[in-house]
């Protein structure tokens, strides 16, 4: 049986541990393939949206079209709106 020396853990923590370039080049990919998701939602035919638009982003079918902006939009639009009107939040903090 190997004795772990703390020469073997770090030389094994560092093979599994992504470098600066492949983290950068992770964050490049991710950011391309949403500009593509986005531009290829945008060229679609236009869609009539029975309901709300949180709805509709909801459907698993458009969920799985448009993985990242579907989300997006989720958290966006579940965002709820204020009731309260600005200028008696604003007196309110006084």
């Amino acid at each position: 049986m190997e004795r772990l020396t703390s020469s073997t853990a770090s030389k094994s923590t560092e093979s599994t541990e992504p470098s600066e370039t492949e983290l950068y080049m992770r964050m490049l990919n991710v950011t391309s393939s949403v500009k593509e998701e986005y531009e290829e939602f945008i060229k679609g035919k236009p869609t009539l949206i029975q309901g709300t638009a949180l709805n509709w982003w909801l459907d698993p079918t458009h969920q799985a079209n448009y993985p990242r902006l579907s989300q997006m939009a989720i958290n966006i639009l579940s965002i709820p709106s204020m009731s309260a009107e600005a200028e008696r939040v604003f007196s309110g903090a006084w």
